[in-house]
């Protein structure tokens, strides 16, 4: 298995990435720090996920690193049993050594006693034969009886065939000893295969035991350096979140500067009104009694439409029924009050979201989008995110 360490390298390089700058910085507009905030909601989103990655591998390798350790316990046992039978192999071994030796011994003492007897035996025929038949001749005619004659012969007789059964049962003798000689070398060489393949069995063992061995020592390793990333990307997802918390109070406070006074009409020159704020005919439908929480200005399509005030830009695009919308967030006015601005059915929208917008910035331009029945601007006034008529603040 493969070590997937991090380089020091590359852990110095993500640490140059998710920097957080410790000098303080202004910022002018609120865009700015809206772009910052985002920069850093990724940042804090790419350290959580390093973190969480790095915390799953290493509850992976927790979970190797214990299995590996219960198959090194297994071989350490292994081996302590198997040191056991080659001990007790061993003591078998010499004691069929020295059986093996006793036998040796004791084969060597019957064949001198082989050797001794035949020589015997030799040398009484070869006197026999020197001497010749008349030496028992001489024996038995020196008899002082038949009886006597009978004991003579019998007792020459007896001699001999005494001499040749003691040869016989010491070459039998002999035989047992070399047939027993023979299978203890047989229990020998058995006894020594079988401790050859445990030597082989241990050797192997020992290499599966060094090869557990080094693999834990890498997972602890690889364990250790995703710990290490882990509690790196903690420790800066904090610092991330403690910067991000800090923009945010600059970017309310700098809100909270940016008082709403009265606001622009909001296209360039003067256009009939078609429809005011409150109750209505919807011109869609026909129902009666219809909310209508704007005010439309007929306008032709391509008219520039204005910032009715200084703001930030907290919708640009598509918005439902309104087609293309844009809203601005102009702060608080004189009583603390957020107040809003929304222009829609718009035919192009030429800010973005996050933006800051002076009055009189040329936001987007008249059409016809979204629940509309034909080219115009409507313009809806929110105060504290509640609809208001907008004539409180504009001049129609």
């Amino acid at each position: 298995m493969k070590k997937a360490l991090i380089p020091l390298v590359l852990i110095a390089a993500l640490a140059v990435c998710f920097v957080v700058p410790n000098e303080s910085r202004a910022y002018t507009s609120v865009d700015q720090i809206d772009r910052q905030l985002n920069k850093l909601r990724q940042q804090m989103n790419e350290a959580k996920r390093k973190a969480e990655e790095a915390e799953k591998n290493s509850r992976l390798i927790e979970s190797q690193l214990k299995a590996n350790i219960r198959d090194l316990d297994e071989l350490m046992e292994k081996q302590a049993a198997l040191a056991l039978q080659i001990a007790e192999k061993q003591n078998e071994i010499d004691g069929q050594e020295h059986e093996l030796d006793v036998a040796e011994g004791q084969l060597e003492e019957i064949i001198a006693r082989i050797e001794a007897r035949d020589a015997l035996i030799r040398s009484r025929l070869k006197l026999m034969y020197m001497r010749g038949a008349v030496s028992y001749l001489e024996v038995l005619m020196q008899s002082t009886s038949f009886t006597d004659f009978l004991d003579r012969y019998n007792a020459l007789k007896a001699l001999l065939g005494q001499d040749k059964e003691i040869l016989d049962q010491t070459r039998r003798d002999q035989q047992a000893m070399e047939d027993k000689k023979e299978e203890i070398e047989m229990r020998l060489a058995n006894l020594t295969r079988e401790y050859d393949e445990l030597a082989t069995m241990q050797a192997q063992l020992a290499a599966q035991q060094k090869q557990k061995e080094v693999l834990i020592a890498q997972l602890r390793e690889e364990k250790e350096d995703h710990e290490h990333v882990s509690e790196e990307e903690e420790r800066r997802l904090m610092e991330l979140t403690a910067e991000f918390n800090k923009l945010e109070k600059e970017k309310n406070a700098l809100m909270a500067k940016l008082k709403a006074g009265t606001l622009a009409y909001p296209l360039p020159r003067v256009y009939p009104v078609t429809s005011w704020f409150g109750s209505r005919v919807d011109p869609i439908t026909g129902a009666k009694g219809a909310f209508h929480n704007g005010i439309d200005i007929g306008a032709p399509k391509g008219t520039d439409i204005l910032a009715a005030g200084d703001g930030v830009v907290i919708q640009a695009g598509w918005y439902g029924g309104y087609g293309n919308a844009v809203i601005i967030n102009h702060g608080l006015d004189k009583n603390g009050n957020e107040l809003w601005t929304l222009y829609g059915h718009a035919s192009e929208v030429l800010v973005k979201k996050g933006q800051q917008v002076k009055k009189g910035d040329h936001i987007a331009e008249v059409g016809n989008t979204g629940r509309s029945t034909g080219n115009h601007l409507h313009f809806t006034v929110y105060l504290n995110q509640e609809a208001v008529d907008p004539k409180k603040y504009v001049n129609f």
